[in-house]
């Protein structure tokens, strides 16, 4: 804000501005629109396909028979709009199925809460072959693989995150 008042001119690269109608009822901060592709106009769209790629990875990779374990992060705004297009892409799939949704707080990846529903949803759903997290840094950082591998499914699991977070890439197995 103090930079905007100086003159300063304030944009959100793969951001979302304070007024976003998912989460904030802001004064908008941003002094100019980015400009992104015809298909991804804005950072919400880009978001979108970030969700319908995971989905699309995660039934590709199960011969379309993903039954998934989905998690949602609460209140940051990338993941409400990649969660709408994992979800929209995963409903075109009719033999795939969302067996669950763990909804968790950035304070449920520092108390342990995220890896222990994690590990409550594998043991409830054994039949579950892939899973979808929004940050690769949670998903080694968080105890999200840890449990894959204590739950001795490392082999038939697959478990997509967003980016190209390096220790991720050695677990996954094509």
């Amino acid at each position: 804000q103090a930079a905007k008042a100086a003159g300063v001119v304030i944009s959100g690269v793969q951001s979302f501005d304070c007024n976003d109608p998912k989460v904030n009822d802001g004064t908008p901060l941003f002094s100019v629109a980015d400009e992104y592709t015809k298909a991804f106009t804005d950072a919400s769209a880009t978001e979108k396909e970030t969700g319908r790629l995971q989905a699309d990875w995660l039934i590709a990779h199960t011969n379309g028979k993903a039954q998934v374990i989905n998690t949602y992060f609460q209140g940051l705004t990338g993941g409400i709009y990649e969660n709408i297009g994992f979800t929209q892409e995963m409903a075109r799939c009719h033999t795939c199925k969302i067996l669950d949704t763990i909804d968790f707080s950035p304070a449920d990846t520092s108390n342990g809460a995220l890896k222990q529903d994690w590990a409550s949803a594998l043991a409830k759903y054994p039949q579950a072959n892939a899973g979808v997290n929004i940050s690769d840094g949670i998903i080694i950082q968080d105890g999200l693989a840890q449990a894959i591998q204590s739950a001795g499914r490392t082999k038939s699991f697959a478990l997509v995150g967003n980016g190209a977070f390096a220790p991720n890439n050695t677990l996954m197995k094509e």
